[in-house]
């Protein structure tokens, strides 16, 4: 993952695609990415710097030292996408969520004001109950470097599925785009 200074970082790592295997029943087999196919989920590595230092516990595990099944990027850029929007709309703002919901994962909040964004990251307790992770409360960066990095993560995420395989690009980016209103029924 290149690291560049910015006071907030988003760091696309080795990505890979994620399907059901034959042995065991069920088991989640890790292929790399030039396997990808129509509605596939693409699994990977993702990391946030914050003034140069590493968001423990993304890609959901236990442990920090637990080995990583990886982010599930489809729910990471709903995440990212909301966070952007959201802290777009006004400049006092503020925005969270839990990586995935499912599971006991840690909970991201991004509180904007005007220029500034404070990051807090939590741990899960149980019983819905989070608990601060020490070092990781109301970390200050620029609002302007998330917009940026942001855009520089959609167009490398892109890139590599571009790579991967070119006709699955236009699937991938639609998953960037703001929702379009419905149709009214008639």
């Amino acid at each position: 993952m290149p690291f560049h200074a910015s006071s907030f970082n988003i760091l696309l790592g080795k990505l890979w695609v994620h399907k059901r295997g034959k042995t065991p029943p069920n088991r989640l087999e890790q292929l790399p990415l030039f396997k990808l196919e129509p509605k596939n989920d693409i699994h990977g590595e993702l990391s946030f710097a914050v003034q140069g230092r590493i968001v423990p516990f993304m890609g959901f595990v236990q442990s920090d030292d637990s080995p990583r099944d990886g982010v599930c990027f489809p729910e990471w850029i709903s995440h990212l996408k909301k966070l952007v929007n959201t802290l777009l709309r006004k400049n006092q703002v503020s925005f969270s969520f839990k990586e995935n919901d499912a599971m006991d994962g840690p909970f991201f909040e991004f509180v904007r004001e005007t220029d500034k964004v404070f990051f807090s990251l939590s741990r899960p307790l149980g019983n819905s109950c989070f608990k601060a992770e020490p070092g990781w409360e109301m970390e200050e960066f620029k609002f302007h470097d998330l917009l940026l990095q942001f855009f520089k993560f959609k167009d490398d995420f892109l890139r590599e599925i571009q790579k991967a395989n070119y006709s699955l690009r236009d699937e991938w980016e639609a998953k960037f785009a703001k929702k379009k209103p419905e149709s009214p029924q008639e």
